[in-house]
């Protein structure tokens, strides 16, 4: 993905919301490993705060990949002491690296979309070097105690729905305000 192959859902969610949005692109790997990614996204939300937005009219979303790293955007904002934005909206976002949520194994042969080998082999290429259960590249085992508002969409037919569902559960147990919404038999994101 990138800006352009994301415009369109940035611009039907900010007319939704009666907001402006910002799409920015960022660097990829292999070329760029993690943090670069990470790092393009701080780099894009402080530029949001010297444009003169608050924090609390920053809404941050991200699908798949995206929302693995809307979540590590979250956790660098913590440990920077940065102000968190209003809210997070996640579409089937990818919360453990480690592929070894429980869906995993059901849906493997149902989500046309997302090949569980392709995130195997794309993970350590992203991350090289680096422990797959980091929170830093599987926000699923972060510390979620300032985790804004979140919304959470995902398939009942796809391969992160556990990511999804778990990272919901997490946010509940550590008190954070979440809804999740299952959507039956629509493809990724």
């Amino acid at each position: 993905g990138s800006s352009l192959s994301h415009r369109w859902l940035a611009a039907r969610l900010a007319l939704g919301c009666q907001a402006a949005a910002l799409v920015p692109d960022y660097r990829l790997a292999p070329e760029h490993p993690f943090p670069a990614a990470l790092d393009d996204a701080v780099t894009s939300y402080r530029y949001l705060l010297d444009q003169g937005y608050r924090a609390n009219q920053i809404a941050v979303s991200g699908d798949s990949a995206g929302g693995n790293l809307a979540l590590a955007l979250l956790a660098r904002l913590t440990q920077e002491d940065l102000p968190k934005p209003a809210a997070l909206a996640l579409l089937s976002p990818l919360t453990d690296m480690t592929f070894t949520s429980p869906t995993m194994a059901t849906t493997r042969h149902r989500d046309l979309l997302v090949p569980v080998e392709w995130g195997q082999r794309a993970a350590p290429l992203y991350a090289p070097d680096m422990a797959l259960d980091d929170p830093a590249l599987s926000p699923l085992f972060a510390d979620h105690s300032q985790t804004p508002p979140t919304i959470i969409h995902v398939a009942d037919n796809e391969v992160p729905l556990a990511d999804s569902t778990r990272l919901a559960e997490v946010l509940e147990k550590a008190g954070r305000e979440v809804e999740i919404e299952i959507f039956q038999n629509v493809p990724h994101v």
